[in-house]
């Protein structure tokens, strides 16, 4: 088994065949789930997928999350021999990554739960199989004021499938968030849990200055490429028309060479118009880029006095 830890770095575990096995990869999955929760870029893409869903309708909500991501992650399996377990910011297409937007059914059910967690609505896992082991897993949540377990199936089947169906099977277990991981249901957040937060919230700003930066880059760029394009192409122009006014001079042929010297006129004023607007458009891109770096670094620099203010705050609170 693999997971990606929430610093997106790949790490391997051997786990022991069978009801052992299956048992440790549930484990990881409320792990990986659990952290996801807590990340404030999950946390914004739930409340985002519930937009519009009445306050207190958990049922409504659960919905939301099962059309959201039916809709948005196409079902990928894991690499031969190897049983991944995706972080379900990388899932949801929430970091760059070009493996975003795919799953297979742990991942699926990882990035279900997480949503849930992020919403307040607790989750579990179901596994099923053959009399032997165990073959396929799906996430539920809980409507607590239905006081009903949801099945959210989202692995793609032979039949169409819906909210709350369940796949026949001939071995089918629950797992429990406290019975396989009670350190993640009995002890709560953590004081650090809260400073963890509010740095993470603090780098997904960062985070969004880049993109913007990059994306102001990527723009520079292509106007640099126009400069040098509009430059080569003037060059050639101007070659032309000193050569045709060079013949038509030799020739005394004036009334050509007025024309032309008009022409060529025109051009020189265009390429120079066009010359003021690109470097206009270069200099507010180069600000544009400087602004971001500066914030950037502030930024930086804010989180770090964030991260040990809140330390020094809530362990205070706690003690």
């Amino acid at each position: 088994m693999s997971k990606i830890d929430y610093n997106y770095n790949i790490t391997y575990e051997t786990i022991p065949d069978g009801e052992p096995g299956t048992r440790r990869t549930i484990e990881r999955m409320f792990e990986i789930a659990h952290k996801g929760s807590q990340s404030w870029d999950v946390i914004c893409l739930a409340r985002k997928i519930v937009r519009g869903v009445e306050s207190k309708d958990k049922s409504g909500e659960i919905e939301a999350i099962y059309r959201y991501v039916k809709d948005n992650i196409t079902f990928r399996s894991d690499p031969y021999g190897t049983e991944l377990l995706q972080d379900p910011r990388i899932v949801l297409g929430l970091v760059p990554s070009d493996g975003a937007y795919a799953a297979d059914c742990d991942d699926l059910s990882i990035a279900v739960v997480a949503l849930g967690k992020a919403l307040g609505i607790p989750g579990r896992f179901v596994t099923i199989g053959n009399s032997e082991s165990f073959t396929h897993v799906y996430p539920e949540l809980y409507d607590k004021y239905a006081d009903k377990w949801i099945a959210l199936d989202l692995t793609p089947q032979k039949i169409e499938t819906y909210l709350d169906w369940r796949p026949l099977a001939l071995k089918t277990k629950v797992w429990e968030e406290k019975e396989v991981c009670p350190q993640l249901s009995d002890l709560g957040k953590k004081w650090w849990e809260y400073v963890w937060m509010v740095a993470d919230y603090v780098s997904y700003n960062q985070y969004q200055k880049h993109k913007e930066r990059e994306a102001l880059r990527e723009e520079y760029e292509k106007w640099k490429e126009f400069e040098a394009k509009s430059r080569e192409e003037y060059k050639k122009l101007k070659k032309a028309y000193e050569e045709e006014l060079k013949r038509v001079k030799k020739m005394q042929a004036w009334a050509s060479y007025q024309s032309l010297m008009l022409e060529f006129l025109k051009l020189q004023n265009r390429f120079s118009e066009e010359q003021d607007m690109i470097k206009a458009r270069l200099y507010v891109l180069e600000q544009e880029i400087l602004k971001r770096t500066q914030n950037t670094k502030i930024i930086s620099i804010g989180r770090i006095a964030v991260s040990a203010l809140g330390t020094i705050l809530l362990y205070k609170l706690v003690a």
